[in-house]
């Protein structure tokens, strides 16, 4: 047989669990341990560049973490354990960004601006004949009447009068 309990202890202690377990689901959101990097990447102009790669690499993190960057150039990287970082950006048409000593804290953002440069290739295009038939299978070669005049031949001796 269970005890009996005055009404007004009951309310108290059903009072006291919901503040516990309130208590106990906080602490969590309350005492972050990470922290995060954010930003956005420009070309030269300042206009956002979208679908950049944005990769952060430290001693304090197994691998990479990266993150592309939206139509509005903007990124994010959340999750990031206290360490310093090195931040780099790459885009097809524009040099790597790049970004070292990125100092993140316990649940605090950094926020960066990446500016990525275009980048010019040269073409070069020779056009003329072709200096090789690549199409054609027979083969030859031109001499000119010097390389047969100085050719030795066995009756080289004869022509030049040193018979004996």
């Amino acid at each position: 047989m269970r005890p009996r309990v005055h009404p007004s202890l009951r309310s108290g202690r059903s009072r006291l669990r919901v503040l516990v377990v309130a208590a106990c689901a906080a602490l969590p959101a309350g005492a972050q341990t990470t922290g995060r990097i954010e930003g956005r990447t420009v070309d030269a102009g300042g206009e956002p560049l979208a679908g950049a790669s944005v990769t952060v690499t430290s001693p304090s993190l197994q691998g990479k973490r990266a993150a592309m960057t939206a139509g509005d150039g903007r990124f994010r990287l959340p999750g990031l354990q206290p360490g310093e970082y090195a931040v780099t950006a790459r885009l097809e048409g524009y040099g790597p960004a790049l970004v070292a000593g990125v100092r993140v804290s316990l649940d605090r953002t950094v926020t960066l601006e990446l500016v990525l440069q275009p980048v010019f290739r040269e073409e070069v295009t020779i056009r003329g004949a072709p200096l090789l038939d690549l199409t054609g299978t027979t083969s030859g070669t031109e001499f000119s009447e010097e390389v047969f005049q100085d050719l030795p031949t066995s009756r080289t001796r004869f022509y030049r009068g040193d018979a004996g």
